[in-house]
């Protein structure tokens, strides 16, 4: 039996669950634009001689870009379903899906992961086709979870490793240039020191606040693949009590990662 015919069920908390992404939703883009950003910083750090060979390699992470994009679009895209259908609104979804896997191919992620996000996008032009409405967000549920769990997994690797790896050669680069101008510069010129050292301290401070969205974003991924395999577990018994109880440490983990992430990329 659906859940809304049983008439007992609020599902105000699926709504919460979902609308928690909007504060982040613009910065998500600033955040995969910052992989290759932070690649360029490391150029300027780097020495002349090796710079080009830097400068090369953050070319070749532009076409990861599009890609990486569009899979988020796809999952910030499910989200509004969960939340319209929550509120018995029903779905639209103009994604078109001939140019999808093609975009996706060039992200970085795996075939698996791209089956995972093409099969999320079809799913939902097939809800909208269908007409889900409120009493089919049950069905939604159980026919997305494994594409949920693949596709924030393959997500957070993206930002943890990839991006945190572009961050870490970031940092290394910059302390070097940095301590490289202080031993220079240290007795012939102490107040062009002050200068670099203040001009450091900046810097790491703004680096941190990357690594710290990094972490944040890897969290909102967590947040949704935990809080989504609840309400898949539980899909087939859901009440306004259990759903609270569920969801509520993932509704309040993602609303403080987003805002972190939004926070740095504002």
């Amino acid at each position: 039996m659906f859940l809304v015919l049983a008439g007992c069920v609020d599902l105000s908390e699926v709504g919460k669950f979902a609308t928690t992404l909007e504060s982040a939703k613009a910065s998500f883009p600033a955040l995969v634009a910052d992989i290759q950003n932070s690649c360029i910083r490391r150029a300027n750090f780097a020495p002349e001689r090796t710079r080009e060979d830097v400068l090369q390699h953050c070319g070749n992470l532009a076409t990861s870009k599009d890609g990486l994009l569009q899979a988020q679009q796809v999952l910030l895209n499910y989200m509004e379903a969960l939340k319209n259908l929550s509120s018995d609104s029903s779905l639209t979804y103009g994604e078109k899906l001939d140019r999808l896997s093609d975009t996706l191919s060039k992200s970085g992620l795996d075939d698996s992961q791209v089956k995972a996000t093409t099969g999320l996008a079809k799913k939902l032009v097939d809800a909208a086709i269908n007409g889900y409405r409120k009493k089919e967000i049950e069905k939604l549920v159980g026919q997305t979870n494994d594409d949920i769990q693949t596709l924030t997994g393959a997500l957070k690797k993206v930002v943890t490793d990839g991006y945190g790896n572009e961050l870490k050669l970031e940092e290394e680069a910059m302390n070097t240039f940095y301590e490289t101008n202080i031993h220079e510069y240290a007795e012939k010129e102490p107040l062009t020191v002050t200068l670099v050292k203040r001009n450091w301290t900046t810097d790491f401070a703004a680096l941190q606040t990357k690594k710290d969205a990094a972490a944040a974003y890897a969290k909102t991924m967590d947040s949704i693949a935990d809080g989504h395999k609840q309400l898949y577990d539980s899909r087939n018994k859901w009440s306004t009590a259990s759903l609270v109880k569920d969801l509520s440490s993932d509704i309040s983990d993602l609303y403080q990662s987003t805002e972190q992430v939004y926070k740095a990329f504002k």
